[in-house]
């Protein structure tokens, strides 16, 4: 029997006002912590929550953006770059990856995504404790201008465990990496792959049904948990008596039905959607985002009511039975209700071009560019509930950014660089021997 500790509050990142990292364009960048002003001018910048800037600087110092706009004064000792030709935005924030639990190239003796096989009900582990930070597709990645990715466990099981949101900082550790203050997100999959993972094997679930079964008794059993505990906690000490038995499954489902940990579901049909909604509606837990969510556009306005965000591809379909129902419409569509609606990787090579991913959107959808680039940007710091620091080019955020030389939705653009809390993580000069050894 344990003693359950009260739970401490989670320390934010860099907050608004703090002073910020830089890193240059065109010459090597400072080292995290240094602290004279950088300014990049003459770039066209793209900040995403606001119009574009011809023309236009952005600044940073120790991590933080401190400036963005058309004119910015420079210091005297400021590193000044020329930005003529390229484009500024906001590091791409990648809301669905494997990276670092199944790192590439794959292999089984490195994989570590799914705990399969044994029990469909893993809530209690954690993608953190597997991530591989040497995994040489974060290197990749990072060079095609992503800086935060939220990495899930698999889709073996019901509930497969709890993600962990990290920024691309090479070098670090797992731990180095974790977007501190991120909030915590369970991963729950119903259809095709529990169903075949466990069906092949003659044990539940073997269908749609038997996923939701599993489900609805397994939070029925956490209900009863947290209720035994949150009692026990709020008794006067003389008053407690022992501890109740403590269950690692349950204590995690428990802080679900708290609200303490939000879910992120991989699903594709209607039908999925609704039976999740009404498990959220019975048992109050708060149903984050439906990942995939190949049928979506049949759901728009429900979920655009509700507030449930959205993950998908932006045109990969026919892998399997479940995909044959997207269409290459369905972000723009969800886009134009209101619905928050982002793009995803799930698969390294996805992550590489997620601004080319975007570009499809104002091709089959006729949204605006900016729109377009929310949903690998800002909508998806939102989804992942880090908005606050990343996602936007904006005074008081985290200085990560991506430098293209031409507009991120030319089919020829190349990130030049790459910046993690102002640190130069990928440099196309520098990393030239890199680049070129590597096939």
């Amino acid at each position: 029997m344990r003693t359950k500790r009260p739970r401490k509050p989670v320390r934010a990142p860099l907050a608004p006002g703090v002073a910020v990292a830089l890193a240059a364009i065109f010459v090597a960048a400072p080292g995290p912590g240094q602290d004279r002003q950088v300014v990049i001018r003459e770039a066209t910048i793209l900040p995403v929550s606001a119009a574009p800037l011809p023309r236009g600087s952005v600044s940073f110092r120790d991590g933080i953006i401190t400036a963005v706009g058309a004119d910015i004064t420079a210091e005297r000792d400021a590193v000044v770059i020329d930005g003529t030709g390229h484009y500024v935005l906001p590091g791409i924030v990648d809301v669905h990856s494997h990276l670092g639990v199944s790192p590439w190239p794959w292999v089984p003796g490195n994989s570590d995504v799914n705990e399969d096989g044994g029990d469909p009900l893993t809530p209690h582990l954690r993608a953190i404790d597997a991530f591989d930070s040497a995994d040489p597709a974060i290197r990749w990645v990072a060079a095609g201008g992503v800086t935060t990715i939220m990495v899930l466990p698999g889709s073996a099981n019901v509930v497969g465990g709890q993600a962990a949101v990290m920024k691309l900082r090479l070098g670090r550790s797992a731990a180095g990496m974790l977007f501190e203050g991120a909030p915590r997100i369970m991963k729950i999959a119903v259809g095709e792959n529990p169903k075949l993972t466990y069906g092949a094997r003659g044990r539940m679930p073997r269908t749609r049904m038997g996923v939701i079964a599993l489900l609805r008794d397994a939070l029925s059993q956490a209900q009863v948990y947290r209720d035994r505990w949150d009692a026990w906690n709020a008794a006067a000490a003389a008053d407690r008596g022992p501890a109740p038995g403590f269950d690692p499954k349950l204590d995690a489902l428990a802080d679900m039905l708290r609200g303490e940990i939000q879910v992120a579901a991989h699903t594709y049909r209607r039908d999925e959607f609704l039976a999740l909604l009404q498990l959220s509606d019975e048992f109050g837990f708060e149903l984050g985002s439906f990942h995939h969510a190949m049928d979506a556009y049949r759901l728009g306005p429900e979920l655009a009511r509700r507030g449930v965000g959205v993950a998908v591809y932006a045109d990969a379909f026919g892998r399997k039975l479940e995909h044959w129902e997207q269409v290459p419409q369905t972000a723009a569509y969800l886009s134009s209700l209101g619905a928050l609606v982002t793009l995803h990787s799930d698969f390294p090579f996805f992550a590489q071009r997620l601004h080319i991913e975007a570009a499809k959107l104002v091709r089959y959808g006729g949204i605006s560019q900016r729109d377009a680039l929310k949903t690998v940007t800002l909508s998806a710091a939102r989804l992942i509930g880090v908005d606050a620091w990343v996602g936007s080019l904006e005074a008081g955020k985290h200085a990560d950014i991506a430098v293209y030389d031409r507009h991120p939705f030319d089919s020829f653009a190349r990130v030049e660089k790459t910046f993690v809390d102002g640190e130069l993580v990928f440099d196309r000069v520098r990393d030239r021997a890199w680049l070129e050894r590597t096939p």
